[in-house]
C-alpha cells in the first residue's frame, strides 16, 4: 500500500478528484449567483424588508 501511495497513479488520481470537486463547487456557486441575479421567485429582496424578516413576537408558554 505504501508503494501505491507514493506512485504517480495515486497522485494523479487524487489531483483529478480534487480538480473535479473544485470545478463542481465553482459551477454551483456561479449558478446560484446567476439565479439570484435574475431574481428567482424564491429569492429574497436584499434591499427591502419582507415578512420573513420581521422579529418574532415573544410570548410566554405555560
Amino acid at each position: 500500500m505504501g508503494t501505491y501511495l507514493q506512485s504517480g497513479h495515486f497522485i494523479s488520481a487524487t489531483f483529478e478528484n480534487l480538480e473535479s470537486e473544485f470545478l463542481q463547487m465553482a459551477l454551483y456557486v456561479v449558478l446560484t449567483i446567476s439565479l439570484r441575479e435574475i431574481e428567482s421567485a424564491k429569492s429574497k429582496q436584499l434591499d427591502k424588508a419582507e415578512e420573513v424578516d420581521r422579529k418574532p413576537k415573544g410570548r410566554i408558554l405555560v
